[in-house]
């Protein structure tokens, strides 16, 4: 990416003159900062957007060590899961020329290409034998299931789901039957949360409140299977709410249990393993950290959120990543994320006087 610049007529504000290249580097040139005697500062550098992973306490909420990258790879890896038992981890990644899935065996490191057409947001069944993922089909999103044993794709997502459009699976029921997904639906002009039978392609909605107060986004079921947890996006904030599952109304909200006040962006929720505790990311220090927040028995909170780890930095950075692409996955022992790794220096250039 390089630097360019045109000229602007002070009346009109519209462009005046040719293009002009500034910069012809092949790395990443940005942030460029102009000066009175025609000469220009600016970046230049690399931005790597990789999978890596924290050793934690997941049931306590402590850190126990240092963040480790876990995929490394020229292009962006994105979008992680990452088995139960913390052997095997799934991702999306560009690193062919175009998004697709992969997986790597944690205990031998050797990576294997799973899918060759376009596909996105790859998550593990409870028994680490299906990935479940966003596929494009016919220009539509649509969810499929990947058999890692077999190497059998098919779509799941059938029946009404013709009428619109799925996208994003976020949760596996316990059982390994059912996905939640995140469904747009055109008659109704918004979003909600739907569950999919696996084995019928059956689909019923769970929670339809997107029309009234912001979307619901990243819904996970709790290890009991009794509870979903979720962030609602409001115009600029996104807080997180807890509700019982099943629900008795989907179209009504006043069950649900808010974690957070919706002052900040309070993103992509987790549980523990016992259930006892969520992980999220946030931007309440000013910067986007993971942080965490034990609940009581009755799914409140039992203290104020606290960080599991900030990420401060000014090379290693997950205020780096596209919110949309960011991911947070935690098992027994292990905190799962993508993060930006930046290098790079400040130079000066000159503008021509043409």
């Amino acid at each position: 990416m390089n630097l360019w610049t045109f000229s602007l007529s002070p009346r009109t504000f519209r462009r005046t003159g040719a293009l002009q290249k500034i910069t012809s580097g092949t790395g990443l040139e940005d942030n460029p900062w102009p000066g009175p005697d025609g000469k220009v500062a600016y970046w230049s550098g690399s931005a790597n957007e990789d999978i890596w992973s924290l050793p934690i306490d997941a049931n306590r909420g402590m850190a126990t060590g240092e963040p480790r990258r876990l995929v490394e790879q020229m292009g962006l890896d994105t979008d992680p899961d990452i088995s139960e038992d913390g052997s095997t981890l799934v991702f999306a990644s560009q690193r062919s020329g175009k998004c697709q899935l992969w997986k790597k065996d944690l205990r031998t490191g050797a990576e294997t290409r799973l899918s060759e057409t376009i596909a996105r947001k790859p998550l593990l069944s409870p028994d680490g034998r299906l990935v479940a993922f966003d596929g494009v089909l016919k220009g539509r999103r649509h969810i499929h299931v990947l058999d890692l044993e077999t190497g059998e794709v098919r779509r799941v997502d059938r029946g009404e789901a013709e009428a619109f459009e799925t996208a994003m699976c976020f949760s596996w029921t316990p059982d390994g039957n059912g996905l939640l997904f995140r469904s747009w639906d055109e008659a109704k002009n918004s979003y909600g949360i739907g569950l999919l039978k696996v084995d019928s392609g059956e689909i019923s909605t769970v929670y339809d409140l997107a029309a009234a107060e912001g979307g619901l986004w990243n819904e996970r079921i709790s290890p009991d299977g009794r509870w979903i947890l979720f962030n609602r996006a409001l115009m600029r904030s996104s807080r997180l709410a807890i509700a019982p599952y099943p629900s008795s109304d989907p179209s009504k909200d006043d069950r649900l249990i808010y974690l957070t006040d919706g002052s900040g962006i309070d993103d992509k929720p987790c549980w523990s393993p016992d259930g006892m505790r969520v992980y999220f990311v946030s931007h309440r220090d000013g910067n986007r950290c993971i942080w965490s927040m034990a609940l009581t028995a009755d799914m409140k909170p039992a203290e104020e959120p606290r960080a599991l780890r900030h990420f401060h930095g000014a090379r290693t950075s997950l205020l780096q990543v596209n919110i949309y692409n960011q991911e947070l996955r935690i098992v027994s022992g292990l905190a799962v994320f993508n993060m930006v790794d930046l290098s790079g220096n400040i130079w000066m250039g000159e503008l021509s006087e043409k």
